[in-house]
């Protein structure tokens, strides 16, 4: 009897193991096989950008781009007019954020202009008294900042200068 109990044990233990399968995703969802939340990625960035791309500009064309070259988790909304931008989100790559600003629109162009020289000029910009690295897409009108404390900060910042 305790033979047949203890067969009937491993059985179970044998098919929960292979139930549970192999789960990599850690709490965030990404998998560091297969991008984020278990999904593969549709198709390599090698491989060109996509006929989706073709068709977004700006803050759009940008976000879409990173997001084929990094898992980006969640995107949240910034304030935006300490630079005079249009619009400002920031994305979580991994588990850190980088932000990102429209310029294609400011609201404030004099506020917006120095930013951008900032920017331009000097590798950061200031955002109400505190200073970030920052690089000016001047093709997009977008602006990456906060990106030098992130782990993958250098291949973030040079895929945003290849675009």
């Amino acid at each position: 009897m305790k033979k047949i109990l203890l067969i009937i044990l491993l059985l179970s233990l044998a098919a929960f193991t292979i139930s549970c399968g192999d789960d990599t995703d850690d709490e965030n969802g990404i998998n560091d096989e297969n991008g984020i939340n278990g999904q593969e990625d549709e198709e390599d960035p090698e491989d060109g950008l996509g006929e989706d791309l073709e068709e977004l500009e700006g803050m759009e064309y940008v976000l879409s781009y990173m997001e084929q070259e990094f898992p980006i988790n969640e995107r949240e909304p910034v304030p935006y007019d300490g630079l005079g931008a249009s619009d400002g989100i920031a994305v979580r790559i991994g588990r850190e954020l980088v932000e990102f600003y429209d310029f294609s629109e400011p609201e404030d162009e004099e506020l917006a202009r120095e930013a951008i020289d900032d920017a331009v000029n000097n590798g950061e910009v200031n955002i109400e008294g505190a200073v970030f690295p920052a690089v000016y897409n001047e093709e997009h009108q977008v602006m990456l900042v906060d990106y030098e404390d992130h782990p993958q900060g250098v291949e973030i910042k040079e895929r945003f200068e290849d675009l």
